[in-house]
This record gives structure tokens, sequence and C-alpha cells, in this order.
């Protein structure tokens, strides 16, 4: 998967879908994208508004964190059905020490076989 299909995929075909599988491509090319964007959209708003409304946030920031919300739990949640776990592990992210099995998962590769959540994203449906 590429960028482009990742981002189109993420927010427009499966904006809100929790089911299913993402694989590991699909959930970075999203992650690097949402990056970018978060940097053009503190760009503008050092423009409008100057260094301390960038620092602090503005309604632009608000605004696009409430738009992306849906789509990156969705997708994390996917991300770790990939992996065999629950999208509900999200929830260590609450704690500072549970990004680091967060991360471990996301970065895991999974297994080329189906899973409880479905089949391997990558692979034909014919195969499996």
């Amino acid at each position: 998967m590429n960028f482009t299909t990742a981002m189109k995929t993420v927010l427009f075909e499966k904006y809100a879908s929790f089911n299913g599988r993402a694989c590991r491509s699909e959930f970075w090319w999203f992650f690097l994208g949402m990056v970018l964007l978060s940097l053009v959209l503190t760009f503008i708003e050092i423009a409008i508004y100057g260094m301390d409304a960038a620092i602090s946030g503005t309604w632009i920031t608000l605004v696009f964190q409430a738009m992306v919300i849906i789509p990156n739990l969705s997708l994390a949640a996917r991300r770790l059905h990939d992996t065999g776990r629950s999208g509900w592990n999200q929830l260590w992210a609450i704690t500072i020490i549970g990004l680091i099995p967060l991360l471990y998962w996301y970065c895991s590769k999974s297994s080329d076989e189906g899973n409880r959540f479905g089949s391997n994203p990558l692979l034909p449906d014919s195969v499996i």
C-alpha cells in the first residue's frame, strides 16, 4: 500500500470502520500523512496568529483534531486486529508505560494466516 492509497482508504473508505484488519504500511503511511498535515497547519497558524497561538493551538488545530480522531482510533484498532489483539488495547496509551507495547504491536508483522478479525489484508482472498 502506498501513501495515497492509505490516506484514501482511511479517510474515505474506512473512516469509522473498527472491523477488519489494517496492514503496517496503511498504518504508518497514514501516520506520516497526519504528521505532514499537522506541520502544514502549524505553519498556517504561525502565519495567521503568530508563534504564541501556534504553540498553544487555535481553532484550526481543534477542528483538525476533531476531524481525525475517529479515523485514527479506527485505524489503530484495525492495526491491533492485524496482530491478533483487541482494539481495546489502545486504552493502554492512557498509561505512559503502555505506549511501549502499543508501539511494539503497531510495528509487529502480522501472520499470513487469518485470525478472528479476518484474513490478512495483504494477501488475495483466494490464498486463505
